[in-house]
């Protein structure tokens, strides 16, 4: 058996597939290409399909297919057939299921398969991507559900149609019955859910028959009457053809649009007002406008006077950005926003400067006729409601004009439910920790409202939601079942506010954001419980002289916040204290709570208390090994680079089984870094230090290294010996000029 075959059926097996299935998946008259079409069709089914029914249905397909596949010259058109009958989440149908299994559709394809057979078999059909062309609209317009008066006359009219411009020309953009079946009936069309994925039609053109026979007002309804159909079509006495009347300045289909579609007369108004510059001659609405400009705009003064020294062009990382807002016809409208790091002056300065690709951030998004937005996701194509932490990014930047478009799109929104201003005030206010988007806070009336229908957890609590930050109230309740049930609720439950300390970034998973709030909620208690052991009189010394050692040194004005940042750090350093390191023992006594599922404490008030916990569950008895999860290093690991750094007697640890054999060796934690390493965090490295070169008291020793990556440059996190302890100071700066000299070579 082949070895990709073998792969396939492991991966069956693991998706819990049937005999049935497994049977066909094992066939080895099937092509790999053929195997790997028929396990994603089996893949991407509904759950609650009967496998048996979807096995049989899959045997007829293939065994027609194989019947037939003789009868077609091209193995190109061979494949597209058998991903047209299999279709999966990859094809060019984009469906997640295939709609049509089990029903008599799948016969209509069938019968329009053996009608290109003939026609092609008598050669009636000669052009190989002209069938492609056909079949695949074909298929896709049965998968949407198109009528048969849609289909049939869309494919006489390719038939007839000889130009191959307008043959290769998406089908929906060419003929205008479509798209007046998605404006007379709007969210009832079946055009409605394929309009924000393209700019519908940009010109129709075609003779007066061909007109007479697609605009036929005995089988179909139009928005317009008859006598009204110059006011959509313009005749063109140089070629005798009409063309569809998408003309900028036509008033009357203009006039139509705006009363069905408020947003876009809003939108198109904006544009016209601001510094927006429109891409064509013509300023109507029914345009794209753009803006590209510098961040920062003193930046352009300076750049003029280096241009005048050197007298050529040059590159510079000034940070630019390009906004642009397309009202398309259909009335969707599609927005774009990029930001570059760096610009090129051409060689003669008036022609301006370019921006350098690639983009560091891009954000684009549709939004649809009644005012709702959807972001287009960059891996499927799909598009998808856009988050709050998407808009508020576009939101806050004062310096850019897309400050003012959100501000429209929010108040034109606002109009309709007024908790849009509490929500986007919340994520003003703080971090964007709640996964919510744009369009279903108009489902909601306040923050009790969302709350409580979002979070079942969310009524066994006893919190004025209205009252609170919505993004905090998120973190409550999603860290409510995974601390203590008793006083650490309790303290939870007493959190008004995101302190600065709380205040993180949470730009990680979803389910990882509680374990963050509660490490630095850990934190900061902690903290504060051990600076409380200061005596008031003492901690007045300390900041007397530690204040003349700042004023002393700094000449400039001192911020507050810096100032008692600097201060606290001082008071933790003559406790003898190390915020780092307390930071690191309450990370790693969360990821153990974590992988034992043990509730996690929040009424920890001590140093000592937390290593005392820490080191118990460390000291897991023989469960860790049970709940020590997988180790898995990417394969593509930010810490490949690092195994050349390091001498060949520094080890690294790629394996679950010998992270617990790390464990047991140090009786320290490090089997609670197995997640950790699977998604490439850290690098877990043990050396053996047998001449005793490094340690404080001369003896040989193991030592387990963490190393960690920021900006690219790596970093020692920290060095343990057994039981935790850390007496390695001289092997940490021997690593560190290691680094050090990679980090030379490397410049």
């Amino acid at each position: 058996m082949r070895k990709q075959q073998k792969k396939l059926l492991i991966k069956a097996k693991k998706l819990n597939m049937n005999v049935a299935q497994i049977d066909i998946l094992a066939r080895e008259d099937l092509t790999i290409y053929e195997l790997q079409t028929v396990m994603d069709y089996f893949k991407y089914q509904p759950k609650e399909m009967n496998k048996d029914f979807l096995a049989s249905e899959t045997k007829k397909y293939i065994e027609f297919l194989k019947e037939k596949k003789g009868k077609i010259g091209n193995i190109n058109n061979y494949k597209i057939l058998f991903s047209s009958f299999m279709p999966s989440y990859f094809t060019l149908i984009n469906i997640n299921k295939d709609i049509l299994l089990g029903t008599r559709k799948k016969f209509r394809i069938y019968k329009m398969y053996m009608f290109f057979i003939k026609h092609m078999m008598n050669r009636e059909i000669t052009d190989d991507n002209f069938f492609k062309y056909i079949f695949i609209n074909y298929v896709f317009m049965l998968y949407m559900n198109f009528s048969i008066w849609h289909t049939n006359t869309v494919l006489r009219s390719i038939f007839s149609n000889k130009d191959k411009e307008v043959r290769y020309r998406l089908i929906f953009k060419i003929y205008p019955c479509i798209m007046d079946d998605f404006l007379y009936n709007g969210r009832n069309s079946i055009f409605y859910y394929i309009a924000i994925e393209t700019n519908i039609i940009e010109q129709f053109e075609s003779d007066p028959k061909v007109l007479e026979e697609l605009y036929n007002y005995d089988c179909h309804h139009f928005p317009f009457k008859k006598e009204e159909f110059h006011d959509y079509f313009i005749y063109s006495d140089n070629n005798m053809r009409y063309s569809y009347g998408y003309v900028l300045n036509e008033p009357y289909f203009r006039e139509k649009q705006l009363k069905q579609y408020p947003i876009v007369g809003l939108i198109g108004d904006f544009c016209k007002k601001s510094i927006l510059e429109p891409c064509d001659k013509e300023n109507g609405i029914f345009t794209t406008w753009n803006i590209c400009r510098l961040m920062e705009p003193k930046v352009e003064n300076k750049i003029r006077e280096c241009y005048k020294i050197l007298g050529q062009g040059f590159s510079t990382d000034a940070a630019t950005f390009y906004f642009s807002v397309s009202i398309n016809i259909n009335g969707f409208v599609t927005v774009k926003y990029c930001e570059y790091k760096a610009i090129k002056i051409s060689e003669s300065y008036d022609a301006g400067w370019d921006v350098i690709y690639p983009a560091a951030k891009k954000i684009s998004f549709v939004v649809s006729p009644d005012g709702k937005l959807y972001r287009k996701s960059v891996k499927s194509g799909k598009y998808y409601p856009i988050g709050m932490k998407d808009f508020i990014y576009l939101y806050k930047n004062p310096n850019l004009k897309s400050l003012e478009f959100m501000d429209l799109i929010l108040d034109y929104n606002i109009q309709k439910n007024v908790f849009y201003r509490e929500v986007v005030c919340d994520y003003m206010e703080t971090k964007a920790t709640m996964p919510l988007n744009f369009n279903e806070i108009a489902d909601y009336h306040n923050r009790a409202d969302l709350i409580l229908k979002k979070y079942k957890t969310a009524s066994y609590m006893n919190i004025k939601w209205n009252k609170q930050n919505l993004n905090l109230s998120y973190l409550l309740i999603k860290a409510y079942n995974i601390v203590d049930p008793y006083k650490s609720r309790q303290i939870l439950l007493q959190q008004k506010k995101l302190s600065p300390v709380t205040n993180g970034v949470y730009s990680g998973k979803a389910c990882n954001r509680p374990y963050e709030y509660v490490k630095q909620l850990l934190l900061e208690r902690i903290l504060d419980s051990e600076t409380r052991r200061i005596s008031k009189k003492d901690r007045e010394n300390i900041e007397k002289k530690y204040r003349a050692e700042i004023i002393g040194e700094i000449h400039t004005d001192i911020l507050s916040d810096e100032y008692n940042q600097w201060i606290n750090k001082k008071i933790e350093r003559e406790l003898g204290l190390n915020g780092h390191s307390i930071s690191r023992t309450i990370d790693d006594y969360i990821s153990m709570c974590r992988q034992a599922k043990i509730k996690i404490r929040l009424d920890i008030c001590s140093v000592k208390q937390l290593d005392r916990l820490h080191e118990r569950i460390g000291s897991y008895g023989a469960d860790y090994r049970e709940i020590t999860k997988d180790v898995v290093v990417p394969d593509k690991s930010k810490f490949l680079p690092l195994r050349e750094i390091l001498p060949e007697e520094f080890e690294w640890i790629t394996t679950r089984k010998r992270l617990i054999l790390e464990t047991e060796l140090q009786n320290h934690c490090v089997w609670s870094y197995a997640e950790k390493i699977t998604d490439d965090v850290c690098a877990i490295y043990s050396f053996t230090d047998k001449r005793a070169e490094y340690g404080k008291d001369g003896k040989p020793k193991r030592y387990t290294i963490e190393f960690r990556i920021k900006n690219g440059v790596y970093y020692v996190e920290q060095v343990q010996g057994k039981n935790n302890k850390v007496n390695a100071d001289g092997m940490r700066e021997y690593i560190q000029s290691l680094l050090v000299q990679y980090i030379k070579k490397s410049s």
